[in-house]
Formats: structure tokens, sequence, C-alpha cells
């Protein structure tokens, strides 16, 4: 006797109920994703106005030492921020270091980002 609706047994009952249980699991999970995706990209970005609230300056300080995977793109998100009133300080110990060509073509795209280099490399004795 099978009621609608009751799991199949037999050889295949525990594949069929685990293929549903994972089915379930993953369109839920999906979902969730697409839902949060959709949340944060619809939001907008908050634009402070430095004639309302006046902000202090911070400087960002930036070690580079070789090319990394994605540096351009990691540096440039450090020019791009919303925050007004900063400067960007990269410090290099080497001045033929390649990561320094990078800095340096990054402080050219953006002439109105206060941005400084630093060469050298302090050694405590």
């Amino acid at each position: 006797m099978v009621l609608s609706g009751t799991l199949p047994y037999g050889p295949l009952a525990f594949w069929d109920v685990w293929l549903r249980m994972t089915l379930i699991f993953y369109s839920h999970t999906f979902n969730d994703i697409s839902s949060s995706r959709r949340r944060y990209r619809s939001r907008k970005l908050a634009r402070f106005s430095s004639r309302t609230f006046p902000s202090p300056g911070v400087s960002i300080l930036r070690p580079l030492k070789g090319l990394d995977t994605n540096l351009y793109e990691n540096l440039e998100s450090t020019f791009k921020q919303e925050y007004s009133n900063y400067e960007i300080i990269f410090s290099v110990a080497d001045e033929n270091d390649q990561a320094l060509f990078v800095a340096q073509a990054l402080m050219n795209r953006y002439p109105g980002v206060q941005a400084t280099i630093i060469t050298g490399m302090l050694v405590n004795l």
C-alpha cells in the first residue's frame, strides 16, 4: 500500500531522498544569494558632503613589494574612496620595485588625489 506523498521504498529510495534534499538545499541557497545581490546592488552609495560635516584628514599607508595579482585594481580602489579628505602614502623598499610603476601610473591617472611615494627601508640596529 503506497500513500501519495510518501517516500518510495527499495534500493533507490536513499538516492531519491538525497537528490530531493540536495535540490531543496541548493534552491534555497541560490535564492538567498540572488536576493542578497539584488538588495546590495540597489543600495545607493552614501555621499558625504564636506560642507555639512567637516571630515578629519586620513592617511592611507600602502606598503608595496613586487607585482601581485590584481595589484592595479586593488590600488585603484584606494583612489576611488568616498571619503573626502584623505592622502595615500605608498612605501617601497627598493626604488626598482615593479610595483612602483603601477603606483606611479595610478597617480598620473588620478591627479586630484593627494598621493606620495616613499622609497627606502629603515633598519633598526
